[in-house]
């Protein structure tokens, strides 16, 4: 039998050989699923691999066949993952703390201080999904630390970054090393394996066949996804130039390694690049057409091994985990129940593996870890999660945003924020807006996770507006109102109930100022109050929810006030919000939520009462947004609303937005039967939205039947 690099082997030469089959795995990125078209011909034609040895993508799904997956298995895990979404570190919102959920959807650029210098970080994502996804995949192997124990032996390489050494992992957990192995640089973050800092074994060695020959194997099977060095006519940008040049040596290598393989698969994949997972199907059928040119090979192999062996058995993949015990090491500044916060979950409990790796997400999304590497160690009664984390040098963050609306105007953002401040687990935040109305917000929070936390927030918000205005018992007619709050609150808070809901109470101090023209009318009110609030919040966007419920009830009691001529009588105010969101298909989706609010006691504090107009989020006070009216247009102490908006995604991020609210508001309106009336007040928009990274960009037509007029209202960015 000729093998395709010409080697001549006879029946002769070959009986009574016991011979040994390694299988080489390229590293390529996405083209590496092509590998799963070899493993396919590979057991069509019932050939036994001895050794697997591969590096970067060739690791990976190497790995996961030497753990025990069948090619047809593996071809169904990389069909049913969103691998683009994987090799991200885009957090779930829905899984994120409170804390966490109320500042994600605020900043636009994120920049890390370390020694009074901008830092970058050493990678665009730090591997965490693709971790957790691997860790997921290879907890059937996890008590076994020596590679050439697994179902098939393995090897796979990775480089040192400080010396540019080549390194073989054969031992240790297996997710790390795979991990370690496709590390592919500027991608990801280097990852730490005992002690050294690896990354992509393809730097320098892309196709380890010398290191799987020397573990006797008599035959070796191929199977390289890597490029061929292009012309000049396709080196037309910077990026493409720094490919070329990294890859000069991988394919200098080649040459000789191509020789010394006996059979060799090479499909044809130019067109597609290292993160070119959106094309998978179309990769791994390439590597089916290269197949069947050598399969006459492979089939020839195959009939001559053939032995009376039992099949390898298949890799099982785990719903859940007993944790047993949890440990840290590593967090000097970050206390074990912070931790265990972010996490969600504590020991002595049944988890999914959703649950961890949501949980292990959460860590990464305080941006307090430079790397989290965890590995899962069985224990008498259940496993023991072992966290190795490395702290981020820069504990000081510069954030940035840009805004405009109806309302503020425009609004430029720069937060500085300081982790470990004063002690561990705090954070302290200032937020500075300059624009029309200059605006701050101070945050000093201390997060103990499922024990009680801790913070301190003063906010000052202001804006100036013509409007005609009838409320507050002013009859003005067309006003200039120039409107400022000042707000300090201390507060407590905890998590309960498998982290979903957050109840806190605290004390608060308001002071509201109002200037009002041609009038000349100058007032201010300070209001002193207790407070208690409940909240859930599991939508998987702020902005625009697929999925997911949000509720959140908040009373508060003012027992004294002082300013403007008057003093409050207590008063107890209770506002809740009900919604949830859901999705009709990939484009078509809804949101809706009904709130209210009612009161106790005697009302005479105008400042207090909810006030509805206009549209936006993180409104300062009781302003509420209602479509189809302009700002301050209506309000009282009690009211009902509800409000449903449809979204149709027509091109990527953009939306069409329909929106339709009604509402009751008026005095003691609960004490009789009009708050079950017909709705007094009713509006509808209808718009289109952008979701940027500076933000939604949106441009909404509204109008109301009750005023007969249409009204437009501009938004861009985030709202602050």
């Amino acid at each position: 039998m000729v093998f395709p690099q010409g080697k001549i082997y006879t029946l002769s030469d070959l009986k009574g050989k016991n011979l040994k089959v390694g299988l080489v795995l390229s590293g390529g990125g996405a083209k590496g699923l092509a590998h799963i078209a070899a493993l396919e011909a590979i057991e069509k034609a019932g050939v036994k691999i001895d050794y697997i040895g591969g590096t970067s993508m060739g690791a990976i799904v190497g790995g996961l066949y030497a753990a025990g997956y069948s090619s047809h298995q593996l071809d169904s895990i990389f069909h049913s993952v969103d691998m683009e979404r994987i090799i991200q570190d885009n957090v779930p919102r829905s899984t994120q703390s409170f804390y966490e959920k109320e500042n994600r959807d605020r900043y636009m650029i994120s920049l890390a201080l370390r020694d009074g210098k901008f830092a970058l970080p050493a990678g665009l994502s730090q591997g965490v999904n693709l971790y957790n996804f691997l860790s997921h995949l290879t907890y059937g192997v996890r008590k076994i630390d020596d590679f050439s124990k697994l179902p098939i032996p393995f090897l796979c390489m990775a480089t040192d970054v400080e010396t540019g050494e080549e390194v073989i992992l054969e031992h240790g957990d297996l997710a790390q090393a795979i991990m370690a192995s496709g590390a592919f640089p500027t991608l990801f973050a280097p990852v730490e394996v005992d002690g050294r800092w690896l990354t992509d074994g393809g730097v320098m060695n892309n196709y380890p066949i010398d290191e799987v020959r020397a573990k006797g194997m008599d035959i070796i099977i191929g199977v390289d996804v890597q490029s061929p060095l292009r012309t000049r006519k396709d080196l037309r940008s910077a990026n493409s130039v720094l490919m070329q040049i990294t890859s000069y040596k991988i394919a200098n290598d080649m040459k000789e390694k191509r020789e010394k393989t006996d059979i060799y698969i090479h499909p044809d994949i130019g067109a597609y690049n290292v993160i070119s997972f959106s094309e998978g199907q179309a990769i791994i059928d390439s590597g089916r057409v290269a197949t069947k040119k050598i399969f006459p090979h492979l089939s020839w192999l195959g009939d001559f091994l053939k032995k009376n062996e039992k099949p390898l058995p298949k890799a099982k993949i785990s719903d859940s985990l007993f944790i047993e015990s949890i440990t840290f090491s590593g967090n000097k500044h970050y206390s074990d129940a912070y931790l265990r916060g972010k996490l969600g979950f504590q020991w002595g409990k049944k988890i999914s593996f959703s649950d961890l790796k949501n949980g292990v997400q959460n860590i990464m999304a305080t941006q307090n870890f430079k790397s989290i590497n965890y590995h899962i160690c069985p224990m008498e009664e259940g496993e023991e999660l072992r966290f190795n984390l490395e702290e981020a040098p820069a504990q000081t963050w510069v954030k940035m945003a840009v805004h405009y609306d109806n309302l503020y105007k425009t609004g430029v953002l720069l937060n500085v924020s300081r982790s470990s401040f004063l002690q561990k687990d705090d954070l302290l935040s200032f937020d500075f807006i300059a624009g029309d109305n200059i605006r701050y917000k101070f945050d000093y929070y201390v997060d103990k996770g499922f024990y009680t936390s801790y913070g301190f927030q003063s906010r000052y918000d202001r804006f100036r507006r013509d409007i005609a205005f009838n409320g507050f018992s002013l009859n003005t007619g067309e006003t200039n109102v120039a409107l400022t709050r000042l707000k300090n609150q201390l507060y407590i808070q905890s998590i309960f109930f498998k982290k979903k809901f957050l109840i806190g109470a605290g004390v608060e101090h308001e002071l509201y100022q109002v200037k009002l023209q041609p009038d000349n009318f100058h007032g201010k009110v300070n209001y002193y109050s207790t407070f208690g609030y409940m909240r859930f919040d599991s939508l998987n966007d702020a902005l625009f929810p697929t999925e997911g419920v949000y509720f959140d009830a908040k009373g508060h009691w003012y027992l004294h006030s002082e300013g403007h001529g008057e003093r409050i009588n207590p008063i107890f105010l209770v506002k809740a919000d009900l919604g949830g969101a859901w999705k009709f298909s990939n484009r078509l989706s809804a949101k809706a939520i009904f709130s209210g609010g009612i009161h106790f006691g005697r009302p005479n504090a105008p400042f207090l009462q909810y006030i509805f107009g206009g549209q936006g989020n993180n409104l300062f006070g009781n302003l509420i947004p209602f479509y189809g009216y302009d700002y301050l247009s209506f309000g009282n102490y009690d009211f009902l609303k509800g409000e449903m908006t449809l979204n149709y995604r027509f091109y990527k991020r953009n939306y069409i937005k329909a929106i339709a609210n009604i509402a009751n508001a008026e005095e003691n309106m609960f004490n009789n039967s009009h708050w079950f009336s017909k709705p007094k007040y009713t509006g509808y928009a209808l718009g289109l939205s952008s979701d940027t990274i500076l933000g939604p960009i949106e441009i909404k037509a509204t109008y109301s039947p009750e005023t007969n007029k249409f009204l437009w209202l501009f938004n861009v960015g985030f709202w602050f």
